[in-house]
């Protein structure tokens, strides 16, 4: 158990560069869209969709980072009995500050690591999804 929380949390430490990759896209799509000629309706649109993906994509991050550094202190201080007390702590933590809600917690830590691979899946496509948008934008101009 002390290997999946070590091996996850360095894994979703590529949070980081998965965001630097977001911003460059988001830059280069606004320059792009900023020094086409003719600013038309669809790319003022192009243009919103860009700001939100970003903003779902800054959103992923801030998640995947916190557990990352969650996993990595439960590593190092690994043993059955602080792993226990630390998951009651943080339940109660993540619920007063409504970051989760109380039916969620005492979950085992297997779908804990499930929920903490979705949310790093979900941001991966967030960064492709993005890619693609200014692919199609740069290959299909006026569309």
């Amino acid at each position: 158990m002390k290997m999946h929380f070590f091996v996850l949390s360095t894994l979703l430490k590529v949070t980081t560069s998965l965001l630097i990759a977001g911003y460059f896209i988001f830059a280069f799509s606004l320059c792009f869209l900023y020094f086409n000629q003719k600013m038309s309706i669809i790319d003022l649109l192009l243009i919103i969709i860009v700001f939100a993906f970003m903003a779902l994509q800054h959103f992923f991050y801030i998640r995947v980072k916190l557990d990352a550094e969650i996993l990595h202190m439960l590593y190092q201080e690994f043993s059955q009995e602080t792993t226990e007390k630390f998951t009651e702590q943080l339940d109660q933590s993540l619920i007063y500050l409504n970051l989760m809600p109380e039916k969620k917690s005492g979950r085992a830590w297997d779908l804990r690591f499930k929920g903490c691979l979705k949310l790093f899946k979900l941001q991966i496509i967030t960064l492709c999804l993005q890619a693609t948008l200014l692919f199609i934008s740069i290959i299909f101009p006026k569309l």
